[in-house]
Formats: structure tokens, C-alpha cells, sequence
């Protein structure tokens, strides 16, 4: 693509594709994060066992001489911990766990403006009493969500930029991710879009948890076994497993993130069944389409809120401290809403009279 062409992309291409940089971005690294943890837990688990199987093995010298093999395995034995020394080094140093949930919440936010701004809600909405075009509010809500990765170490992971010459895609094949929204649109390839993700990765993280909490509990019984059949020696061995597995799950943060996307997807079915009650006249109005569009809106930017914050202990707790130095997003910054609020917007009442709309607001803010 020409330089000329790059300078006539919208401002809403513009956005698209930032985001799409973000989110590449943060996808990259978080490949990279746990494939090291991954690494330097697969390798302490394999020092116990070469050590414990050197042991049964051991001769009386010391050191085997170069021609006996038990040399090689004795070479094996001081080679794992200095390997997972240095993995675990060379991850703290360059592999920053927080940049990823920065750069997630980032990516997130952008995707968050896009779609109030092809919907026409809030400051985007054409009676808005913030000055200004939709197009210069967009860019002003991306440069500001930018802005908050400068005071971070994300700077440092390097953003190679989208390079596709598409737009980038969002979702359902059918939306070109720049046309504007109408509610049935809005809903189908946004809200339905994120309640049926929501609701897939919670019951695949809640089978998958379920599975490494049973090998944690098998492990703990086959280490109790051993010990009555006088094979304490090996009982290292399997709470090196169960250590390993505890340790994965605490750093994928599990529990937490499924509760979240657990929580997300009822809180998302329940603004589909208070829309499925609207009469066809209550559903043609701006204000109602707004009031779904803000719920929305609001839902996915508060578990994004909560995620990020997390993420964010979890990860700066991890015993080699490999993030607790890292610049950061805070989680205020990261996920929130962040438009001014319109106040000619905000001043309407509900037109749709619903009663749990109150309670939808305090249980996602």
C-alpha cells in the first residue's frame, strides 16, 4: 500500500487497526510468557526426578569417572537447575508478564469506542453536548487509551504494526467493521458475539481446572502410596508434579477468570431478556437503543476492569518476581469506560421503565 493510501484510511480504520496492533501484540506475548513458565516448571520437575534417580544409582565416588555412565547422568543431574536458572532469568528479563494484560486491556478499550461510535451512543451520538466531530472524539479516546502504555514497560516489547491492507476483522463475516450499527446488528455481532465467547471459555476453563484439579489430588495420593510401600524416595517426585500443576494454574489465574466469564455471560443474558421484553415502538427509539448499547458496553468493560486487575496481582506475586518490578496499567486505567459523559444523553430517563436496570448498573460498575 502507497504511503498516499495509508493517510486517507478513516479515523475508524485508524482505530481498527491500532487495536488490531494491540491485540496482536498482547496474543504474542502472552505465547511467549507462559511457554517459558511452562519451560521452567517442566525442567524443575525434571531435576527432581534426575536427581532422584541418580540417587538410587549413586557409587561411592563422587564424581564417575568420564568413562563410566553415570557420568552423563550425574552431567544431567548439575545441568537442570543451572537451565532453569537461566530460563527463569532470561524470562524475568525479557518476557514481561504484565505487558500482555496492558496490552490486552488496551486492545479491549479501543474495541470498546469503536462499537459506541458506530452506534452513536454518548459523546459519539449526534445530539451530544461534547464538542467536537464523532471522528476527532474517536481519535481522542484512542490517543488517550495509547497514552497510557507510554508510562509502561510495553514500550519495550516492540509493537510491530497490523500489516494487514484488510480491516481488520470482528467477528461475524458479514460485518465489514465500519459500516454503522442498527440494533438487531448490535445485537447479533456484539452482545450475542461475546455472551456465547463468555459463556465457551468458561466451560472450557472449568473442565480443564476440574482436570488438573484431580491429577493434583491423584498425585497427592500416589506420593501417600509410596510412602507406605517404603518408596519415600520417589515421593519427591510427585509433589514436584503436583507443585508444577498448582503453580499453572496460579499463574493462568483460573478460578478468577472463571468466575468472570461466568459472571459476564449471565450479566449479558440478562440484557438480551430485558431487550426481548421491550415493545417494537420502545425498540425503535434512540434512547433504548442507547440504554442496550451503555449496558452492554458497560458489562464487558467492567469484567475487563476486574480481569486486569487480577492478572495484575497474580502475576506481580509469582515467585521469581518476574513482574513485580514491571511498568503497568493500572486496572482503573486500563478497562474502563472512558468517554466523557454526555450529560444531555445521561439526563434521559429510562424509556423502557426497566426496574433491574439500577441493580444491572451496581452489579457490573
Amino acid at each position: 500500500m502507497s504511503e498516499e493510501a495509508r493517510f486517507e484510511r478513516t479515523t475508524l480504520e485508524n482505530a481498527l487497526r491500532r487495536y488490531a496492533t494491540f491485540d496482536d501484540a498482547a496474543n504474542a506475548v502472552q505465547r511467549k510468557f507462559f511457554g517459558a513458565k511452562i519451560w521452567i516448571l517442566t525442567v524443575g520437575v525434571a531435576a527432581t526426578t534426575l536427581a532422584i534417580v541418580y540417587s538410587t544409582l549413586w557409587l561411592e565416588d563422587a564424581r564417575p569417572p568420564l568413562t563410566d555412565g553415570h557420568f552423563y547422568l550425574w552431567l544431567a543431574v548439575v545441568a537442570m537447575p543451572i537451565i532453569g536458572s537461566v530460563l527463569a532469568a532470561g524470562a524475568a528479563k525479557l518476557i514481561r508478564g504484565l505487558d500482555w494484560v496492558s496490552l490486552r486491556g488496551a486492545a479491549e478499550s479501543i474495541k470498546r469506542e469503536v462499537y459506541r461510535y458506530r452506534c452513536q451512543v454518548g459523546v459519539y451520538s449526534p445530539g451530544s453536548q461534547v464538542p467536537g466531530t464523532r471522528d476527532e472524539k474517536l481519535a481522542s479516546m484512542v490517543e488517550q487509551i495509547t497514552g497510557r502504555l507510554l508510562d509502561t514497560d510495553v514500550l519495550a516489547t516492540g509493537l510491530p504494526p497490523y500489516s494487514g491492507d484488510e480491516v481488520p476483522g470482528y467477528g461475524s463475516r458479514t460485518d465489514d467493521g465500519l459500516s454503522d450499527l442498527t440494533p438487531a446488528q448490535y445485537l447479533d455481532w456484539r452482545l450475542a458475539d461475546q455472551r456465547d465467547w463468555f459463556k465457551g471459555k468458561s466451560v472450557t476453563l472449568e473442565s480443564r481446572n476440574s482436570l488438573y484439579q484431580w491429577a493434583i489430588a491423584i498425585l497427592g495420593g500416589v506420593g501417600t502410596l509410596l510412602a507406605a510401600v517404603g518408596q519415600e524416595i520417589w515421593v519427591p517426585v510427585s509433589v514436584a508434579l503436583a507443585t508444577a500443576l498448582t503453580s499453572y494454574l496460579t499463574q493462568r489465574n483460573v478460578e478468577a477468570t472463571l468466575a468472570g466469564y461466568t459472571r459476564a455471560g449471565l450479566e449479558l443474558d440478562n440484557v438480551v431478556t430485558w431487550w426481548s421484553g421491550l415493545s417494537a415502538e420502545a425498540k425503535g427509539t434512540r434512547a433504548s437503543f442507547a440504554a442496550l448499547v451503555n449496558r452492554t458496553e458497560t458489562i464487558l468493560g467492567s469484567e475487563n476492569a476486574t480481569w486486569v486487575q487480577s492478572m495484575q496481582e497474580t502475576l506481580a506475586q509469582l515467585p521469581d518476581g518476574a513482574c513485580a518490578a514491571c511498568g503497568q496499567m493500572s486496572a482503573d486505567d486500563a478497562p474502563e469506560d472512558d468517554v466523557p459523559v454526555d450529560e444531555t444523553e445521561a439526563a434521559e430517563e429510562d424509556p423502557t421503565g426497566d426496574p433491574m436496570a439500577e441493580e444491572d448498573d451496581e452489579a457490573v460498575g
